[in-house]
């Protein structure tokens, strides 16, 4: 069965209100002096980590209009995904961190290696979560900007002078949108852009990328609206 973001992805957009908060913190009533009500968080990772689990398990997905309230079941079962995204011991938060601080030529031969696990992947007929940097160092310390989505396809597109790779993604920053693609030049020259085929206007620069490991957790059973 083909991954379909129309069909597989989830209905909301990734912007939860409040801040992203454990369970025995952010249900205390004292947590009104925050302002919970103005203030947006994301969740890509649990998002990208959610969808693969409804996927595999071959489970329909909630259908919600506007992202869950961070009381709500599917809110926790998003947020537990997304503390799984960050690796034992936060290991994947600090190979973001490490990854926005290395130069262009370390990042193109890195990139070179992950590029190659991610094709053998999806030849397999497996998705895989990459974490994706948005952001260096020299630019901002603001680890939280870069970004996870969800690699489901890819095709080579070769011609003359220039051949690259369109990698079909997941963006939980775009709701259900299917022509959202990461296009990356064949090495030796590393080029990565983030872009959706509908919409030119979302053109986001990637300064590199890789593979998030993903382990399968049975999604609980949510009411469907």
């Amino acid at each position: 069965m083909q991954f379909i973001p129309s069909q597989h992805g989830f209905t909301f957009p990734n912007g939860f209100r409040g801040y992203a908060l454990p369970k025995f913190i952010r249900n205390r009533k004292e947590n009104w002096l925050l302002n919970q009500n103005k203030v947006l968080h994301g969740l890509c990772g649990g998002m990208c980590f959610g969808a693969y689990d409804f996927f595999l398990s071959n489970q329909k997905i909630p259908i919600l209009k506007e992202a869950p309230a961070p009381t709500d079941q599917l809110y926790e079962y998003l947020y537990k995904r997304q503390n799984d995204s960050y690796g034992y011991c936060n290991y994947n938060i600090l190979k973001f961190a490490q990854w926005m601080g290395l130069s262009k030529q370390e990042i193109q031969k890195r990139m070179n290696i992950e590029l190659r696990k991610l094709l053998s992947q999806l030849d397999k007929q497996n998705l895989v979560i990459l974490g994706l940097i948005t952001v260096k160092l020299s630019e901002s310390l603001a680890i939280w900007k870069n970004h996870q989505v969800l690699a489901y396809s890819y095709n080579l597109s070769q011609s003359f002078n220039n051949s690259h790779y369109e990698i079909s993604i997941y963006d939980p920053n775009l709701n259900r949108e299917n022509n959202v693609i990461l296009k990356t030049n064949i090495d030796p020259n590393f080029d990565c852009v983030l872009l959706n085929q509908d919409d030119q206007k979302y053109l986001r620069t990637i300064y590199g990328f890789f593979i998030i490991p993903y382990s399968y957790v049975k999604p609980p059973s949510f009411q469907l609206i």
